[in-house]
């Protein structure tokens, strides 16, 4: 099992662990296609799909926190990435 794939079965653990951090999600976004617009001087970074009407807004030098997962797991069912639940 790869890295991102370990990964995604952290995201969909119950319940979403705290400890997911910037890079490895950030890798995951742009491995599914998501581009990433760096705002400068800013920490914040925002990702963005073609066929996702949402822009998901990571802050790089923080843990991803759970209301940011939930919108990363509606990503990835929304692209066929993964099954809905």
């Amino acid at each position: 099992m790869g890295k991102l794939e370990k990964l995604l079965h952290r995201i969909y653990k119950h319940p979403i662990p705290s400890d997911i951090r910037y890079d490895e999600i950030a890798k995951l976004l742009v491995c599914v296609g998501c581009t990433m617009q760096k705002k400068t001087s800013s920490s914040h970074r925002n990702f963005k799909h073609t066929d996702f009407p949402k822009i998901i807004t990571l802050i790089e030098s923080e843990l991803v926190r759970p209301y940011q997962i939930k919108l990363i797991k509606e990503l990835l069912e929304n692209i066929g990435v993964v099954q809905e639940d």
